[in-house]
């Protein structure tokens, strides 16, 4: 998707740059801005005179992450902005060769969407996230990292090892996973809709989600193609290691 793409452009000219700046001992605020972080740089770096106005590129931090009224992106668009993140990321790599530090060009042989070394055994519980409860529970701002309200198949439950965030539009990828500690059910409110005469729970059970850690953000997996989830779906770290897209998360 292009819009995948020009932020994949800016994340990977905002990460050439801030190797510039850890290789020169700067310190550099948390920011996406490339121009304000490149001038950071001295002025003996190539990529201050070669690539004087970097603001379109910088846009893409925002218009492809956070809510907002943005018009479609472009292939046009999406081409320049790899473009440019490509001859930025040569600039800075260009100084670093002639330091004498080599920079590994070639792509790993295997790519695992960043989770290496992570077991395989398990199953994968994909679950829609809006951005508020992203934050709030799968990030743990509220200070507990978990998932709730979520029906599971009582046949999955026992082999669930690790829950994956899909956060909707405008992000539309799968991008961050947390290995589960334990499973149980969820008291809220809604959990009582479907009930037996004699005030028991039946079909719809929901549950709860405590990690064993912080959530991991991954190599995103852009929906693609694909229709959006509507509610959990389950899949293999194996998929979620070698996806593409969310149609390979789902298929058999």
């Amino acid at each position: 998707m292009p819009r995948h793409v020009c932020w994949l452009a800016q994340q990977a000219a905002e990460k050439a740059l801030k190797a510039a700046l850890v290789l020169e001992g700067i310190d550099f605020p948390f920011s996406h801005d490339l121009d304000a972080l490149r001038n950071l740089l001295p002025y003996g770096w190539p990529v201050r005179a070669d690539h004087p106005d970097l603001a379109e590129l910088t846009e893409w931090a925002v218009e492809t992450r956070y809510p907002g009224e943005w018009p479609e992106t472009t292939e046009a668009e999406a081409t320049r902005a790899e473009s440019q993140a490509r001859a930025v990321h040569n600039s800075v790599a260009a100084e670093f060769e002639r330091r004498g530090i080599r920079v590994e060009e070639d792509s790993p042989p295997h790519n695992d969407n960043g989770l290496n070394g992570i077991d395989e055994e398990g199953l994968v519980v994909v679950v829609p996230a809006h951005e508020k409860p992203f934050n709030h529970l799968f990030l743990g701002q509220d200070g507990e990292h978990c998932w709730h309200e979520i029906r599971i198949a009582p046949a999955k439950r026992a082999k669930i090892k690790y829950v994956a965030a899909y956060r909707i539009a405008p992000v539309s990828a799968v991008t961050h996973f947390a290995p589960v500690d334990r499973i149980e059910p969820y008291f809220g409110l809604s959990a009582w809709a479907l009930i037996d005469g004699q005030g028991h729970r039946v079909n719809g059970e929901k549950y709860k989600l405590t990690f064993s850690e912080p959530a991991h953000e991954i190599d995103h997996i852009p929906k693609g193609n694909a229709a959006p989830p509507q509610g959990p779906f389950y899949t293999t770290m194996q998929k979620l290691k070698s996806a593409k897209t969310l149609a390979d998360l789902r298929s058999q």
